[in-house]
């Protein structure tokens, strides 16, 4: 969450490549996802971001933009659908939340 709350608020994230954080982050355009044992990967795409202003602005845009497709909204709806398909005894297919950018 602490990823998508930065996002929110036009923060470009740079991030390990673990968990949730890759279907929430972008990589290359919203932030940067590094491999969790690679620090100097991680200092490389923070330093390469903040020396290029252009493309920072950029990130931030779109990092602001892609919070919104995690809007509860959204998000919401699946989840009830997923609990609906449960209690009805109909498999559920584990389906990524709101990875499809907004229409």
């Amino acid at each position: 969450m602490t990823a998508l709350e930065a996002m929110a608020c036009g923060t470009p994230v740079i991030a390990p490549r673990v968990g949730g954080l890759p279907e929430v982050i972008i990589d290359g355009r919203t932030g940067f996802l590094y491999s969790p044992d690679s620090i100097e990967d991680a200092v490389s795409k923070t330093i390469a971001l903040l020396s290029d202003s252009t493309a920072t602005t950029s990130f931030r845009d779109f990092a602001s933009q892609r919070a919104l497709d995690f809007d509860s909204a959204r998000i919401i709806p699946q989840y009830i659908q997923i609990y609906q398909d449960l209690a009805m005894g109909q498999p559920t297919t584990p389906a990524p939340f709101a990875l499809e950018p907004r229409q």
